[in-house]
């Protein structure tokens, strides 16, 4: 028994160490050292993003919940980007395409979070918790530099020739250490400045200098912008206890110009703005370099500035970054240009020793090539020869008959092999191209481990396509992909719909990638052929060759309308001064009555509304412009009425008569032509006013205008010509007045409000309204001589305040122009609120 008793005691003991090894092989290693655990997670993917996971061989792709841990590798491809957000903490990062980052450590101890992430390539928008009173730590190193944050708001971008970074702060403050001991000192970076490494052969070094607006499109792509406009209200927050630092002398004061009172007030201010405007800038830098999709943009800065904004964004009123002029803001920037220049210097080098380098290879490969035709012609000379030799020995031993039977087979044989081999060469297709090679997608650090195969990351739809009506047509089998790893191949389509060509019209075929879902679409034009063309309510868009006829709100009778279109041959006689950018067609309308008609025209390449218009034929030599829009080589007008010919051309454009320079002060509905002249129309050309919603309309011959709905933009239009330059013509109207009464120290007053269009000024009790000046005076009625003004005050820059003696229902506020050529009269009553008291 005791036997049987130890061996089930030993048997035990070895399940047991056989249990603990497994356990402990397979625990994650933040556990078995004892440490505490900590990761990110991806919140938000763009494209294919790739993760290697600690002690992986292969990358898996990433999506929204992946987690990111120590030893973890995670690569974006072009065109792609992914954000990540630590659990524990505060902190978020957004990775741009071609970026690798790499979670050297990722670790708690006694309480102490410490984070360090290796950038391998590419760039990083870090959002990090303010660090001002924390013990953790948060730092992104490359092979140069260590880069350590306290808050709040930066970037760091690898350059991908030099592998150099650059820091740029939004707010809050890094640290920017060498990794190397003999290079430069640590250095601080506040906002609105960057830090610029540097190398070359003989140093390596680095400065921090005010932040360079125009390398930011390059480095800081869409998904950054917008966590940093996210944050805006943030980031200034956390910039005005900077700025409060610098002006007390707690930081980088050596940028600011002194006097000897300290800061020079107004290099005070100038960093103010600068930091005030800071994002503004980096916005509209972006938007202007055309490396961010304008529309996004513009709709994430609308939602942002509705959710009440203290400081919203004006993209069209972005004052510019100011220079600093202290001494140190000097020798920085002169320091980065120097540093600029040398890099420049270290680019030009490389090229010339690739170029180098690919002469060298280039003559080392025909050499090689050369070597191995000669050697193999060598080859087949002596293989010939050997063949040649024995064949002759063979001869010599044969009869003569034998021999004379074995020479024409073979001659017989070698015609046979020629004829075959000119056969061949005849079917033998052009060689195909060799295929593109794969950039280099892996990381000079991501431990080794293959690339995943090439995914279709987007389908290239196909070019539209127009046809008359009645053609056959066919859609495409195939379509072009581009791959994930830059190339572009073909794959099949399964299109989930048909067309009919019959009928004219815009069709939209739709369909997929076959196995993979990839959503096609094909847009498809059946266009109406010359001549006459049927118009039913349900179809009211006529695709023609040369454009388009849309008809808006027409009545069509029950028996349907049509249209009559017919090419008109362009003689230089027809029109004199118009050139024609594409088509011109005759129109007669029948059956059709009411609403109005766009017209569309295709121009040519390049045409622009500067240069091109539709126009009007209403005599022999007499065309009317009809104002044109062009977008995407598509003219368009909208007529009344297009019984007639109509024609796109290239023509002049007026000239608009001069105008007072500034209309002043003017009544809500005034004429804007004074002259006492008769009017020529065909001399002068017809006015355009333009509304306050963007439509221009034509000015009636009395010449009036109702200025709440005129922006002050103004054009001239007549024969033959295009409309002509924009002029704008500032006013400031009257949009409201009211009256208060009031008691101050037991005395009545009353005070008219009046509230402008636009601002004006006040000098002493004259108004200044765009740089005329106006005496104001106010009436109880028009027979009484004027009343007393107590105070003349500016409220707000577009509201006046007028304050009397005692109490009245009814004011009449006159303003007069110094020069007595205008008087206008607001006519101001009591407020309802006002008539209770």
């Amino acid at each position: 028994m005791k036997g049987k008793a130890g061996k089930r005691a030993l048997s035990c003991l070895i399940s047991s160490i056989v249990f603990f090894l497994i356990f402990f092989s397979v625990m994650p290693p933040a556990f078995a050292a004892g440490k505490g655990e900590r990761s990110f997670v991806v919140d938000n993917v763009v494209g294919d993003v790739f993760i290697q996971k600690a002690g992986g061989a292969k990358e898996v792709l990433v999506y929204p919940g992946t987690i990111f841990q120590e030893g973890d590798m995670l690569r974006t491809e072009d065109g792609s980007s992914a954000t990540i957000s630590s659990k524990d903490r505060d902190d978020s990062l957004v990775l741009t395409e071609n970026t690798e980052l790499y979670a050297a450590t990722l670790s708690e101890r006694n309480g102490v979070k410490q984070t360090r992430l290796q950038m391998l390539a590419g760039s990083v928008y870090a959002e990090v918790e303010p660090l001002y009173e924390s013990a953790d730590t948060f730092e992104i190193v490359n092979s140069e530099a260590a880069f350590s944050a306290r808050g709040t708001h930066f970037s760091i971008s690898i350059d991908p020739v030099t592998g150099l970074p650059t820091t740029y702060v939004y707010s809050g403050v890094v640290t920017t250490q060498s990794l190397r001991p003999t290079d430069y000192p640590a250095l601080i970076a506040y906002p609105g400045q960057q830090i610029n490494a540097n190398s070359n052969a003989l140093a390596r070094n680095a400065v921090v200098s005010q932040l360079d607006i125009n390398q930011l499109p390059d480095q800081i792509k869409e998904e950054a912008l917008r966590m940093l406009l996210e944050n805006k209200e943030r980031i200034e927050q956390e910039n005005e206890q900077r700025r409060q630092d610098i002006i007390n002398g707690y930081a980088s004061q050596d940028w600011l110009a002194m006097d000897e009172d300290g800061p020079d007030p107004e290099e005070v201010d100038r960093l103010s703005r600068n930091l005030e405007n800071l994002v503004g800038n980096i916005i509209k830098q972006a938007l202007e370099s055309g490396t961010v999709d304008r529309e996004c943009m513009e709709q994430l800065i609308e939602e942002i500035n509705n959710q009440g904004s203290s400081s919203p964004i004006d993209l069209d009123n972005v004052p510019p970054l100011e220079d600093l002029r202290g001494e140190g803001a000097r020798q920085a920037l002169e320091e980065r240009e120097r540093l600029n220049q040398q890099k420049r210097e270290e680019q030009e080098r490389r090229e010339q020793q690739r170029e180098q380098y690919e002469e060298r290879n280039r003559e080392l490969l025909e050499r090689i090539q050369e070597q191995q035709r000669q050697q193999q012609e060598a080859n087949e000379r002596a293989a010939e020869e050997a063949r040649n030799n024995a064949l002759n020995r063979y001869l010599e031993q044969l009869p003569e008959a034998d021999r004379m039977r074995f020479e024409d087979a073979d001659r017989l044989r070698a015609e046979e092999r020629e004829r075959a081999q000119q056969e061949r060469e005849q079917r033998q297709p052009s060689a195909p191209p060799p295929p593109p090679s794969r950039p280099p997608s892996g990381g000079s650090g991501g431990g080794g481990g293959s690339s995943p195969s090439p995914t279709i990351v987007e389908v290239i739809q196909p070019e539209p396509v127009k046809i008359e009506a009645g053609a056959t047509f066919t859609p495409p089998t195939q379509v072009e992909v581009m791959m994930s790893n830059g190339t572009t191949r073909n794959a099949p389509v399964q299109w989930n719909n048909a067309i009919d060509t019959s009928t004219y019209g815009y069709y939209t075929l739709t369909g997929t990638i076959a196995g993979l879902g990839r959503e096609v679409t094909l847009e498809v034009t059946v266009f109406a052929p010359y001549g006459d063309i049927d118009v039913g309510p349900e179809q009211t868009a006529i695709p023609l060759q040369g454009g388009s006829i849309e008809f808006n709100d027409p009545y069509i009778s029950d028996e349907g309308g049509g249209v009559n279109v017919l090419p008109v041959e362009f003689t230089e006689q027809l029109i004199t001064g118009l050139n024609p950018a594409g088509a011109v067609l005759q129109y007669e309308v029948f059956g059709i009555e009411g609403g109005s008609t766009k017209l569309q025209f295709i121009v040519e390449d390049g045409a622009n509304e500067d240069e091109v218009g539709i126009f009007y034929r209403e005599g022999d030599d007499d065309w009317t412009y009809q104002p044109t829009t062009i977008e995407n080589g598509i003219a368009s007008a909208t007529v009344e009425n297009i019984n007639g010919i109509y024609g796109v051309f290239y023509a002049e454009k007026a000239e608009l008569y001069d105008f007072p320079v500034s209309f002043g002060l003017i009544d809500k509905e005034f004429m804007i032509r004074n002259s006492e002249e008769p009017y020529d129309p065909a001399v002068e050309g017809h006015l355009y006013y333009q509304t306050t919603d963007g439509r221009w309309e034509k000015i009636d011959e009395s010449f009036v205008i109702n200025a709440t709905e005129w922006n002050g933009n103004i054009k001239v239009i007549y024969s033959n010509r295009l409309f002509s330059e924009t002029k704008h013509i500032p006013f400031t109207f009257i949009e409201e007045g009211t009256l208060n009464r009031e008691e101050e120290e037991g005395e009545d007053q009353m005070t008219a409000k009046i509230v402008f269009s636009g601002p004006v000024e006040r000098d002493g009790k004259q108004l200044i309204v765009n740089g005329l000046r106006y005496d104001v005076k106010v009436y109880n009625s028009d027979e009484e001589p004027p009343l007393d003004i107590v105070a003349l005050d500016l409220i707000e820059e577009d509201e006046l305040l007028i304050t009397l003696q005692g109490t009245k229902d009814t004011l009449i506020v006159s303003f007069n122009s110094v020069d007595g050529s205008e008087q206008i009269k607001e006519e101001v009553n009591s407020s309802a609120a006002d008539d209770s008291l």
